[in-house]
């Protein structure tokens, strides 16, 4: 069997070989050639869908990681010339136009992106007037499409893309639903992509020698600078890595205490004593009972992929 990476780029080798212009590539045991879709379907997002639903059916939605568009930039808007070769011009463009298709197979999957499985990457400027023949303009591609890779909006969608693609997924027995209700989400969150990677660097679960370890992931600063929302926004995109994600409200240890409580119920049924699951804290010491049995069970020598977030122990509130 083909490795993984060879086969990606022969996928994508063959989507750009356009008929004149590239080589057809060769593939498989039977030495198949494959070539671009080009006016059949220059973006073949559609075609790869429907392919994959013939092979997974309904179960694609729901087993599909990661879907990647990449254009190949933004076309500019053309009024239509009256005269033959003018609309043969027109009707050319609007067959080789990939960026609609683009846009209605976004809105038609509209739930993949929102869940963070569909990427779609195109440069938007600069790439207007050049043809695919216009090889000597190599340096005004590369220079258009690195000021589209550099912006703030494009890297985080790619760090995005990619975390999506490597992170680890959690599968083990001590798996708890994700939520964060009742954590504040800021419409104004701008991600700060130099902390972001420091906490991927030290907190995904990579390596399995060092997953027995505890590793502690400190975010500062004054306060109201957007420490909350970071370490929000880093749980709602890796929460799959981890089997729980605990929430904790660090202003005294009485709320931590009462945080660390509230998890009880979510926790798996015999992992944990049936007294604290279902406890009513009608006294501090029904509060400790339930406390301690959470902690024995974060405590176990084989659950260690847990991940607790501390918030606001630079408030005191009591």
């Amino acid at each position: 069997m083909e490795q993984p990476v060879k086969l990606i780029f022969s996928a994508c080798r063959a989507t750009s070989a356009a008929t004149t212009f590239f080589d057809p590539i060769t593939i498989g045991p039977f030495n198949k050639q494959f070539v671009d879709g080009a006016l059949g379907a220059n973006n073949p997002v559609y075609a790869l869908w429907n392919q994959a639903q013939d092979v997974w059916g309904g179960q694609l939605r729901a087993s599909l990681k990661c879907l990647v568009s990449i254009g190949t930039g933004v076309p500019a808007l053309k009024p239509v010339r009256d005269d033959v070769l003018g609309i043969w011009a027109t009707l050319k463009d609007l067959a080789t136009e990939t960026e609609k298709t683009a846009q209605l197979f976004h809105r038609d999957k509209s739930d993949l992106d929102e869940e963070g499985r569909y990427y779609r990457f195109n440069v938007d400027r600069g790439l207007e007037e050049i043809g695919l023949v216009e090889e000597k303009k190599k340096t005004e591609i590369a220079a258009a499409t690195r000021r589209y890779v550099e912006s703030q909006a494009v890297f985080k969608q790619m760090k995005a893309c990619v975390n999506n693609i490597a992170r680890q997924e959690y599968h083990g027995p001590y798996r708890i639903p994700f939520s964060l209700q009742g954590v504040p989400v800021s419409n104004h969150f701008v991600a700060r992509l130099s902390a972001t990677a420091a906490a991927e660097q030290c907190l995904l679960p990579r390596r399995r020698s060092r997953r027995n370890q505890r590793r502690v992931f400190v975010l500062h600063g004054l306060v109201g600078i957007g420490k909350t929302q970071l370490a929000a926004d880093f749980a709602r995109r890796h929460e799959a890595a981890f089997s729980s994600v605990f929430w904790l409200d660090g202003r005294s240890e009485d709320r931590l205490r009462q945080s660390l409580a509230s998890y009880a119920g979510r926790i798996p049924e015999g992992q944990i004593h049936e007294r604290s699951r279902n406890a009513v804290l009608n006294s501090e010491q029904d509060l400790m009972v339930v406390v301690t049995d959470v902690l024995d069970w974060l405590a176990r020598p084989d659950n260690i992929d847990w991940l607790l977030i501390f918030d606001n122990v630079d408030q005191d509130v009591e």
